[in-house]
Formats: structure tokens, C-alpha cells, sequence
């Protein structure tokens, strides 16, 4: 979990020495132990080569012309990119002032010519693995750094859930006391104070890939009339031996806020135009049905206008209004023997021929949380993006569902239309936004589909998500929904 130095890739050894031949006696005795080996023939070199590679280690002749062991010795302590690699002296200098020279100059260690190829092998050896050391500790320091000075809240926690370490804006979003000790299980703690959000996706806080996400903490805000709001993400490492696990911590209040404003907008929108909207798409349908009866050809060519243009405003408030229902509406679970049927029958509605559906054997009996109603507009609405978005119109619609783990199951529902930028990806999920034109081309409607999908998905408990599809163009909008009995 913690980020630390790279101890797969071979050593780098940059050897510095004037004298070809001893360069080459270096080589011969370490290249055995797989270590990587890099040359300089000067002091000046072995700076430019030391800051490209960024060697393990340095062995540096002392006796150089131009620029000698010591003063290169301290120009790599005095360049930030080279002042921690460690830095052996190889000298036929024994007396005591070359050492100290050596030791004020930076070295960390000395070997002397010639030198006893053990002797050179054991001390390389060590210092290598202290540089290791040393570099895991300065990543670690740079790595908690941010950890504590981090705009979002980072919790630590074990294997068993128990809280590690809280970063101090964790503590601030949590609630947590300024005394309190930040210690115990972390659901326990957390929701001791807060409202955890859906309450289904909590139970299953510790099974990873099962857990619906995101996860929310409510707080209500004393004095306000509103309350603040918690997105919670727990982040896995499957490959980490110690299970621990960091969740982040941020506040979306201002996102519930905006959301909820919309909602308040369609409310509006449902409660103003709905009885003139019917009226106007009346009126016009009469009129339509009188059309052979008018006497002139510009008469009926501003009816045919009127009713084209009626029929798309009542499509667009349409999905406004089913975007405000958001699946609200209480309906049985659909058993899963029903949905091939679902699919294909909406498929051709939708004038989409290439269709498949893949339910595992082992969900016979399965159902899901959503009714047949509000999985019949989901099929809807994805379809008709999938035939929309198809530079063609001709997708290959795939319908696969299968178990995540016992409780949940998933429906991945692919095209082979055009993919998504990350920007788009991001965005898909939320009301009024449609797909770049320059990409898609202009389509109709108000971009409430996949909005109006997840709204659906997250009603009856579940999760939503839209990703590229890794194997060709297309996406893959991914639904997982609590399992239910047939």
C-alpha cells in the first residue's frame, strides 16, 4: 500500500576511473553478481551519466586529473538529483588525511587498490542494500506527507477493518473530536455519528467487488436546513500481504445539493407543462386527422411542421418526466427467465436486429430488484443509445448476466458502436448531458437516458457504471443489483 523502492531491476553501478584497465578489472568482478555496470572516464562525465541513469552506486577513483575523487565526490553531494546514491572511494591513498578528505568530501565508504574482489563484492552488497533502505524511508516520509496534507480525507485501516491512521482532513469530515483518539472498527465508528447511505450497500462493506459503491455519510448540520454529505470509497490492494485497505473521504455536499435542485426543477417542469402539453399535442393530433380537408398546400405543410415539432417537445418532456419518476414506482422482482424475452422484444421495438443475451446456468431462479417496467425502459433507453450512437445504426447489442458473489448480480450490456473519452465517461451518467457531436453526430433528445438509467438502478438499491470496452469500440454500461428469489 505504501510505495517503495524497485529491488526487481538489477543494480546500476557507474564505475569512474581515468584508467581503462581498471575499469575493466571493476567490471570483471561484479558483472557476476548481475549487477548493471556503467562507465566514466572523469569527474565530469560521471555527473552527466550519474543524473541520466540514476545509478545504485558509485565507485569513484580518487586520482583523476582535471577534476579528482574528492571534488566530484562533493559536487554529487551538492546536487540534490545525486545526494542520496551512495559513494565508494576506490584509492591507493591510505594515510589518515586522504580519509578524512574522503569523509568530509561526502564518501561512504573506502576500499583500497588493490583491492580483494571478496572484499569489493561484500561492501557493495551492503551499501546497496542500505540506498534501498534509505530511498523506501524517503518515499514513505514523501508519501505520508501528502498523506497528511491532502485536501480529501485518507483513512488507514487493517485487514479486519480497524482504523490505522486518519489524516487530519478525515478527522475534520468525519466528525471526529480534536482529542478524540481515531481508533476501533472503522463502520462502527463512523456511522456512530453519521447516517451511512444506502443502507444495503453498508451491509456488505467488507466484501470487495460485492459492495455497491459509492458508499455515503449523511450528517445533519446544526442550526441548517440541510445536511452534509460523505462519499466514502475503499480502496483494495488484492496483492498487498498485510490486507490493508485506504479509504478516501470527500465532501459531494455541494453535488447533493445541485442534485437535488434538479429534482426540484423537474417537479416544476412536470407540474407546469404537463396539462398544456397535452393540450397542444391534442389539438394538433385533431387538426392532423382534418389534414386532406385543407385547401392549400402551405397549410398543410405548417400542420405536417406543427405535429413533428409537437410530438419532439412531448418526447423531450416525456423524459423529463420519466427522469422525475426515477423508478419509484413499487413493482415484483423479474425473474431472470423473463429478460431474453425483455431484450429482444425491445430490441425490435428499437429496429435493432443483432441481439444476444448470456444469463449463466446457475441464475434459473434468480430475480432482480428491478421491476419489469422499469427494466423495460433500461433495455429502452440503452438500446436506442446503442442504435443512436452506431455510426450505422446497425449495433451488436450483448446482454450478459452473471452472480457477484451471493447476494448480487450483474448485467453488462455491450455495443460495438463508437467508444467514449475520458471526459464523456465521467459525465455520461448525469443529467442533460449528451455525447460530443463532433463524435456522435447530432442526435435527438434532452440526455436523459443513461441518466435516467442509473437513477432507475440506484431506486432499487444497485449500481450503475459506463466504461469503454477494452476488446473493440463500444461501451459497456454495467448494472449490479441486489439478487432476489423468483
Amino acid at each position: 500500500m505504501i510505495p517503495t523502492a524497485n529491488p526487481l531491476r538489477p543494480s546500476r553501478l557507474l564505475v569512474v576511473d581515468d584508467t581503462v584497465s581498471a575499469r575493466a578489472t571493476i567490471e570483471a568482478t561484479l558483472v557476476r553478481e548481475g549487477h548493471e555496470i556503467m562507465h566514466a572516464a572523469s569527474g565530469a562525465e560521471c555527473l552527466r551519466v550519474a543524473v541520466t541513469y540514476q545509478p545504485d552506486l558509485i565507485l569513484l577513483d580518487v586520482m583523476m586529473p582535471e577534476m579528482d575523487g574528492f571534488e566530484t565526490c562533493r559536487k554529487i553531494r551538492e546536487d540534490p538529483r545525486l545526494q542520496r546514491i551512495p559513494v565508494v572511494m576506490v584509492t591507493a591513498l591510505s594515510d589518515n588525511d586522504s580519509m578524512a578528505r574522503g569523509i568530509e568530501a561526502g564518501a561512504d565508504d573506502f576500499i583500497g587498490k588493490p583491492f580483494n574482489k571478496w572484499e569489493l563484492r561484500a561492501r557493495v552488497s551492503a551499501l546497496i542494500r542500505l540506498g534501498h533502505q534509505q530511498r523506501t524511508l524517503a518515499e514513505r516520509d514523501r508519501f505520508f506527507w501528502v498523506f497528511e496534507h491532502a485536501a480529501d480525507g485518507f483513512v488507514l485501516l487493517d485487514r479486519a477493518g480497524g482504523i490505522l491512521h486518519c489524516n487530519e482532513a478525515s478527522r475534520r469530515l468525519l466528525g471526529f473530536g480534536v482529542d478524540e483518539p481515531a481508533q476501533g472498527d472503522f463502520v462502527a465508528r463512523v456511522t456512530r455519528d453519521n447516517v451511512p447511505y444506502p443502507t444495503k450497500a453498508w451491509e456488505h462493506w467488507g466484501d470487495p467487488g460485492v459492495s455497491p459503491d459509492p458508499f455515503y455519510l449523511v450528517r445533519a448540520v446544526a442550526g441548517a436546513t440541510y445536511s452534509e454529505w460523505m462519499q466514502v470509497t475503499p480502496y483494495r490492494d488484492p496483492h498487498d500481504p498485510e490486507g490493508m485497505v485506504v479509504v478516501n473521504i470527500r465532501d459531494v455536499t455541494k453535488q447533493v445539493e445541485r442534485q437535488m435542485r434538479q429534482f426540484e426543477f423537474h417537479e416544476l417542469v412536470s407540474h407546469k407543462l404537463r396539462t398544456p402539453l397535452f393540450g397542444v399535442v391534442g389539438s394538433v393530433d385533431l387538426l392532423a386527422r382534418s389534414r386532406d380537408l385543407m385547401p392549400g398546400e402551405n397549410e398543410r405543410r405548417m400542420l405536417d411542421i406543427a405535429v413533428k415539432s409537437a410530438r419532439r417537445l412531448s418526447d423531450a418532456v416525456t423524459d423529463v418526466l420519466d427522469f422525475v419518476d426515477k423508478g419509484a414506482q413499487r413493482e415484483a422482482p423479474l425473474a431472470l427467465r423473463h429478460l431474453a424475452e425483455l431484450v429482444r422484444e425491445t430490441a425490435s421495438e428499437q429496429h435493432v436486429e443483432r441481439v444476444s443475451v448470456e444469463i449463466d446456468a446457475a441464475l434459473a431462479d434468480a430475480a432482480i430488484s428491478l421491476g419489469e417496467i422499469s427494466m423495460r425502459t433500461i433495455l429502452r433507453e440503452l438500446i436506442e443509445n446503442a442504435r443512436r450512437f452506431h455510426p450505422r445504426e446497425t449495433p451488436l447489442v450483448t446482454v450478459h448476466v452473471a452472480e457477484v458473489g451471493s447476494d448480487w448480480l450483474r448485467i453488462d450490456v455491450e455495443d460495438d458502436g463508437v467508444s467514449m473519452t475520458p471526459g464523456q465517461l465521467e459525465h455520461a451518467l448525469e443529467p442533460y448531458v449528451q455525447g460530443d457531436p463532433a463524435l456522435t453526430g447530432e442526435v435527438p433528445g434532452m440526455g436523459l437516458g443513461l441518466s435516467l438509467v442509473a437513477t432507475r438502478v440506484r431506486g432499487a438499491g444497485g449500481r450503475c457504471l459506463i466504461e469503454n470496452r477494452s476488446d473493440r469500440a463500444g461501451v459497456r454500461v454495467r448494472l449490479v443489483l441486489p439478487r432476489q428469489v423468483a
